[in-house]
């Protein structure tokens, strides 16, 4: 479902981004047009976007969609303020290794790294 869209990124595996922006939109972008990654995005390729969805037959800016990572730079820019960001944010699944839940894992690992510095840090201080 939904619209068709330009897929525009400045990232070192644009394919990958591409592919996790078709996932969570349910579909594949008709065009994916990848910038260096840490691009310096000017005003001449927010005109590049346009005409690249153009030519790809998707209907205009209001069909762009980019990183969360590119938006900021871009915002500054004319002809953005329709551009759609992509906003994906981390969620841990079942660990490869283990049944127990990240968050359980998390604050046991943190509480034995935790101890183990104190004790380095009252044997620095007993010297």
């Amino acid at each position: 479902g939904g619209a068709e869209y330009l897929f525009a990124c400045g990232l070192g595996q644009p394919e990958q981004a591409a592919s996790t922006a078709a996932r969570l939109l349910g579909r594949e972008p008709k065009a994916v047009l990848a910038f260096a990654d840490h691009h310096a995005y000017a005003q001449k390729d927010v005109e590049r976007m346009e005409l690249a969805a153009r030519q790809a037959g998707v209907a205009g800016a209001e069909h762009v969609v980019v990183t969360a990572k590119d938006a900021v730079k871009l915002a500054r820019l004319q002809g953005t303020s329709r551009f759609w960001m992509l906003a994906a944010r981390p969620v841990f699944g079942p660990s490869l290794w283990s049944d127990e839940p990240f968050d359980a894992w998390f604050t046991r690992r943190f509480e034995e790294l935790a101890a183990r510095h104190r004790e380095e840090y009252r044997a620095e201080i007993l010297k």
